[in-house]
């Protein structure tokens, strides 16, 4: 189903316009000084610097137009890519972290500005992690009851987005993934005080976001690059609102079925692929 992005990446916008407020008022104050900070000004640059951090961390890591235009392909690539998702075999890990807390105390000593010192016992409590386990929950087949990926040229831009999800093929297998996230807590419970327990579901290739377009070429401002020299230029923002404008969103979801049975068959009776 196509839907219409609403997103207006409002927290982008904010910490851009919080950042240029910053250098405004910095350099303002800086022409007013004749070249003569104080203390504000040392203030409001250093808050600039962490927003600034913030805003890239936000652009190159979470955004979603970032992502969508790293993966940039031609629809027919597009498709080739997300049906080699649907060919790859899954996997499924459990992860244990074992941990607790330690407090550590320590003095410190002192000046006011008549000279008088005193001492002064402070202390920090940090998180210690001292083990952590990985295991692999193993299956002898898997099946992909995927979306179909064929109206991929339906948009001239299309901004692809994928979920993945997992589920057991029968009661047996069910059981038998029970059993494996028990055996690892079981093993490990004991090392520590604490105990965190997570599961994965890996698909190699897959991601996210992506783009993809319908024309010989991409139009100039699809572009990867162009996003990155105009974050780092503290206008970003400007190429997301152009992009989520000129296209449309697809959802798409990735499913696979798994089974400790052998060529065991999948929801609609089709044959599941054997695990290697």
């Amino acid at each position: 189903k196509w839907h219409r992005p609403n997103h207006f990446h409002y927290v982008n916008l904010l910490l851009s316009t919080l950042i240029w407020g910053g250098l405004g008022f910095f350099f303002f104050r800086f022409a007013l000084a004749d070249g003569f900070l104080d203390v504000l000004e040392f203030v409001v640059l250093g808050i600039a610097v962490v927003l600034y951090i913030l805003y890239l961390v936000e652009a190159f890591a979470y955004s979603r137009v970032g992502e969508a235009l790293k993966n940039l392909s031609p629809a027919k690539e597009m498709a080739r890519r997300l049906n080699n998702i649907r060919l790859t075999s899954p996997s499924i890990e459990n992860h244990v972290e074992c941990w607790h807390w330690e407090t550590y105390t320590w003095t410190e000593t002192e000046t006011d500005s008549r000279g008088n010192t005193r001492t002064v016992t402070r202390s920090r409590t940090e998180r210690v992690v001292t083990h952590r386990e990985t295991r692999a929950v193993p299956f002898a087949s898997w099946y992909d009851e995927s979306d179909s990926f064929t109206h991929l040229s339906a948009q001239q831009i299309a901004h692809v987005k994928l979920q993945k999800t997992w589920q057991c093929m029968d009661a047996e297998t069910e059981a038998h993934v029970r059993d494996c996230e028990a055996s690892i807590r079981n093993d490990n419970r004991w090392r520590d005080i604490y105990l965190d327990f997570s599961q994965t579901f890996k698909i190699n290739h897959f991601f996210g976001h992506g783009t993809c377009y319908t024309t010989r070429t991409p139009p100039w401002w699809l572009s990867w690059l162009l996003y990155f020299m105009l974050t780092i230029l503290l206008l970003g923002w400007v190429l997301r609102v152009v992009y989520e404008s000129r296209s449309r969103e697809l959802h798409f979801q990735i499913r696979k079925y798994v089974s400790i049975h052998p060529e065991k068959r999948g929801p609609q009776g089709n044959v599941g692929h054997a695990r290697v």
